[in-house]
């Protein structure tokens, strides 16, 4: 998903290039050309491999995005944990 609001997000999807799992780079490339491409200044939400355990980094299982209804399904922290933020 991409765009410069959250009511301009992009419906067309966009070919990427993800390095193999064996691979040590935490990037992925989105092709940027063409009609209706991401611009500089864009928002891009995209994921590909979690690595929350470099970061220390929570992780969010989410749904609903596409439909404008996002939920949480859950939270986990980098040891792969369940988090309870509301307690």
């Amino acid at each position: 998903m991409f765009g410069r609001a959250p009511e301009a997000v992009g419906d067309l999807p966009r070919r990427v290039d993800i390095p193999p799992p064996a691979a040590i780079d935490y990037h992925g490339m989105i092709d940027a050309s063409g009609p209706g491409a991401p611009q500089v200044g864009d928002t891009v939400v995209f994921g590909f491999r979690p690595q929350a355990f470099v970061t220390r980094a929570y992780t969010v299982g989410l749904s609903g995005i596409r439909t404008g209804k996002p939920r949480v399904h859950a939270l986990h922290n980098a040891f792969g944990r369940t988090v309870n933020v509301f307690s």
